[in-house]
């Protein structure tokens, strides 16, 4: 290979790879959008005038905020990729309940959320994180060795021998 033949690989080389960061710095980031309904707590009817807002974990501001129409219906837009912690509030800013969510990139989500009832409080961002926990991969091995063991012991329980006939003599088929 020539000196100016490498000169010119060597261009047309630095070329491409700064073409290739300004590709990737002009490339737009994906947002995502939650949308959802709130209803009461059977579900029976949607539920007006409730404000949403979204928080992002350790966050003392939200980050997105909207408020639902006469048909329970809101909508968050233009979100970066993430887990949130989603509160609805009364109309005097008063808790009402929460739910844990997961914007994914470029996606749309669609959530369903009920009131807690008089009295009852919402365990949805509990219930929420533990099945978040148990879909990954350290939650579901867990799972799975705690189902394997469980199911061990129960097979060990129906096939164990019985202590009183250890002593007898095995059974032939030429045996009367």
């Amino acid at each position: 290979m020539t000196t100016k033949s490498r000169r010119t690989l060597a261009v047309l080389l630095t070329l491409a790879l700064s073409m290739g960061s300004l590709v990737v710095f002009a490339a737009p980031t994906e947002s995502s959008t939650i949308r959802g309904r709130v209803f009461t707590p059977d579900f029976e009817a949607p539920v007006a005038d409730v404000s949403v807002q979204l928080f992002q974990k350790g966050a003392e501001q939200p980050l997105a905020q909207a408020a639902t129409d006469t048909k329970g219906r809101f909508r968050l837009a233009d979100l970066p990729a993430g887990a949130y912690l989603l509160i609805m509030f009364d109309a005097s800013g008063a808790p009402l309940a929460s739910a844990a969510v997961t914007a994914q990139a470029g996606q749309s989500s669609e959530i369903a959320l009920a009131l807690p009832g008089t009295g009852e409080t919402s365990l949805a961002p509990a219930k929420a994180a533990f099945l978040g926990w148990l879909s990954g991969p350290v939650g579901a091995t867990v799972a799975l060795v705690g189902v394997a063991t469980v199911v061990a012991f129960v097979a060990d329980d129906v096939t164990a021998d019985n202590p009183e006939r250890e002593d007898l003599p095995p059974i032939s088929p030429d045996a009367p």
